[in-house]
């Protein structure tokens, strides 16, 4: 017998997604590592894992765009709870925002102009 597939992902799809969300996770995790490490905090790579995906899911629950302060609160006590100074929490924060978050915008609107302009879109 021949067996018919009812709807759904091929599991290959499924093994990309999940590899596509762990990669996304590493660099955001070794992004906010490389800050700390730079402001001389010192790096918890657990607690960071935490903290990254806390703060992300903390912008898409306020219902403002990119959760507009929610983010940086939830960073700056995650990284304050696991022994990073304050100030060094609050420059580490307000660059990994910038990073992650603010500056992919400036190449998105570039790319997202070349297709109007190129009538993709």
């Amino acid at each position: 017998g021949h067996c018919v597939r009812s709807g759904g992902a091929h599991p290959s799809t499924a093994l990309v997604v999940v590899a596509g969300e762990l990669v996304t996770i590493a660099a955001q995790v070794a992004c906010a590592a490389f800050l700390l490490a730079a402001v001389g905090a010192p790096v918890n790579l657990a607690a960071l894992v935490v903290i990254t995906q806390l703060a992300g899911a903390a912008s898409s629950v306020v219902p403002v765009p990119g959760g507009l302060g929610a983010p940086e609160a939830v960073l700056i006590a995650g990284m304050t709870s696991v022994g990073v100074p304050h100030e060094a929490a609050i420059v580490a924060s307000l660059l990994y925002r910038m990073l992650t978050y603010w500056f992919p915008l400036v190449p998105g609107a570039a790319a997202l102009y070349d297709l109007f302009r190129r009538n993709y879109v």
